[in-house]
């Protein structure tokens, strides 16, 4: 059994990194994600809660949101996605 977890992992990191190359080949994340985010969260842009980061700004926030490229899906729990449901 724990070989089999093993094999789950590696492949969501697999699904991970390529995720985060496919993102950044595109321009919708930087390369170095890790480090802007870090970069971001020393320069109190972003506040760490576990795991994740949060906008320190709403007006950043919002506007980020609404700054999408043409053609790329709405985010999770938005009005344009709940209108589209």
């Amino acid at each position: 059994m724990g070989t089999a977890r093993a094999g789950r992992g590696a492949w969501a990191g697999g699904h991970f990194n390529t995720a985060r190359w496919w993102l950044a080949w595109h321009r919708r994340t930087p390369w170095h994600l890790v480090t802007f985010l870090d970069d971001a969260y020393r320069l109190g842009v972003l506040r760490s809660t576990g795991a994740h980061y949060q906008s320190r700004h709403a007006s950043l926030q919002h506007h980020l949101a609404e700054a999408r490229p043409a053609g790329s899906p709405a985010p999770r729990g938005s009005a344009d996605q709940s209108a589209a449901g």
